[in-house]
């Protein structure tokens, strides 16, 4: 989903600003240790080697410049880790589908998997509330989720939420519980730096396959993460993750367009980008609590 308008993401960044000095004075923030990736059955894929279709057009959304993003093939989205990635078929109270992502970052092998994704793809105020139904869809295997007490999003999150607002930014994580899925997680992380290469995949609103794009973090802020790198809607709830030689690192998780969600050039200001639910130690103190 795409921010309101700029007024609204300066006054965010602004925000975050404040919040950040009045917390460097008054707390002590528990930085949690990183959980490593596990790539399940079938060890690691390969690299990706697809790019954008020819003659494809994205939609403006937010690009900037030329869409440097590559598509998933079918058979390579089910290695690892993309078959960790699920495309979210959402159903809100008012009637309204809606299409997000998600990205499992525990499996216990046994009963259990998580998958994070953004809050907005489970709560929206503008829509009635939470999810009556999302249908958690990975590459091989598929699972509707109608039972609500298995959507969870942080309580100040739903706080924030009117007609006019899903919720509220700063919480904009949350996570959907179901069976062992056995494909494999994504590491966490919960530092990550300016300059730092991440990657994003995603199901764009309308697309089967996958998406992948990459680039450089140009901000790290209190609560969100920014860089320039080609996202659309639907991508909702993709993992932001740093890609090394033991796997995937899940820093943050994407939910946002800059501004009002256009075809931007590469030279678009700095309040001109798209940020993600950075995984802070608050962030992943909720998505732990679910284990």
């Amino acid at each position: 989903m795409k921010k309101e308008n700029a007024k609204m993401q300066k006054c965010k960044k602004l925000l975050s600003a404040v919040i950040a000095t009045f917390l460097a004075f008054t707390s002590t923030v528990t930085v949690w240790a990183d959980t490593p990736p596990d790539p399940g059955p079938g060890g690691f894929g390969s690299q990706i080697e697809e790019s954008v279709k020819p003659g494809e057009v994205a939609s403006p959304n937010t690009i900037f410049g030329p869409d440097d993003s590559k598509i998933i093939s079918s058979t390579k989205a089910t290695e690892y880790p993309y078959r960790c990635v699920a495309k979210l078929k959402i159903k809100f109270p008012d009637g309204t589908n809606a299409q997000g992502t998600g990205f499992l970052y525990y499996d216990n092998k046994s009963t259990k998997s998580l998958l994070a994704t953004a809050a907005h793809c489970i709560y929206d105020g503008r829509h009635g509330g939470q999810a009556t139904s999302i249908t958690v869809q990975f590459p091989t295997k598929s699972k509707p989720v109608t039972n609500q007490s298995l959507m969870h999003v942080p309580s100040k999150y739903k706080a924030g939420a009117t007609s006019t607002t899903c919720g509220a930014w700063q919480y904009d994580y949350g996570v959907i519980e179901l069976p062992s899925m056995g494909l494999g997680v994504f590491g966490t992380r919960t530092s990550c730096k300016v300059g730092e290469i991440i990657d994003i995949l995603g199901y764009r609103a309308g697309e089967s396959q996958l998406r992948y794009s990459t680039g450089p973090i140009t901000k790290v802020g209190t609560w969100d993460i920014s860089f320039r790198v080609d996202t659309l809607s639907g991508q909702s709830g993709a993992p932001v993750y740093v890609d090394t030689d033991e796997g995937p690192y899940a820093v943050g998780i994407w939910n946002y367009n800059a501004n009002s969600g256009r075809e931007l050039p590469d030279s678009a200001p700095d309040e001109e980008q798209n940020t993600a639910a950075k995984l802070s130690a608050g962030a992943w103190d909720f998505m732990r609590s679910f284990r």
